[in-house]
């Protein structure tokens, strides 16, 4: 045993019959600083935060000191070309290792939407930004998918490397196609 974690440190409520709509809110009502304060030395704590979190500032100022290190996760994982540069952000915000969350499968939220389940290429994509970028990796379940056993196997070969990075290059390049066409379609101009 290493430590632990909290989910959802940065994110929005999801609950109803909270007073707190974020949840940052609650770890200050709660009084996790003193916990954190009084927790054995050799317990690390590593707060689960997200890119597009509220009042990170304050995991930041406040909780940085009782930190070890970061689990990181994006709440818009199915658009990664802003992924790198939230890297950089986030690491020269927090300073210590990060590690991210990469979810193979498709989560609660976007299955209700009506999204299909994230693409192979999707997954190489973020798994060659995330690799470059991060200090680990965190499976979100499905770890026995073919495309992250692959990358399991492979993550040290320069030739699959190089694979995944051209992934990651037309995935990227496909956000952009359909980000445009989108304000195309809501300025209402033609193609």
């Amino acid at each position: 045993f290493e430590g632990f974690t909290i989910d959802d440190f940065n994110w929005k409520s999801t609950r109803d019959e909270t007073k707190f709509k974020l949840n940052i809110d609650f770890m200050e009502y709660s009084k996790l600083i003193k916990a954190l304060k009084d927790k054995d030395k050799d317990v690390k704590f590593y707060p689960t935060i997200y890119f597009q979190g509220k009042r990170t500032d304050k995991v930041a100022n406040k909780y940085d000191d009782f930190t070890e290190g970061l689990i990181v996760a994006s709440g818009c994982y199915y658009n990664i070309s802003t992924l790198k540069k939230e890297f950089t952000i986030f690491k020269e915000i927090f300073e210590k290792p990060i590690r991210y969350v990469v979810y193979p499968i498709i989560t609660y939220i976007y299955s209700r939407q009506g999204y299909n389940p994230p693409t192979d290429r999707l997954i190489q994509a973020t798994l060659s930004i995330a690799s470059n970028s991060a200090d680990g990796l965190i499976f979100w379940r499905d770890i026995d998918k073919p495309v992250i056993q692959e990358y399991l196997d492979n993550h040290d070969n320069k030739k699959y490397l190089a694979k995944i990075s051209k992934m990651e290059e037309l995935q990227i390049n496909d956000e952009k196609i359909t980000t445009a066409n989108s304000k195309k379609k809501l300025l209402n101009t033609p193609n």
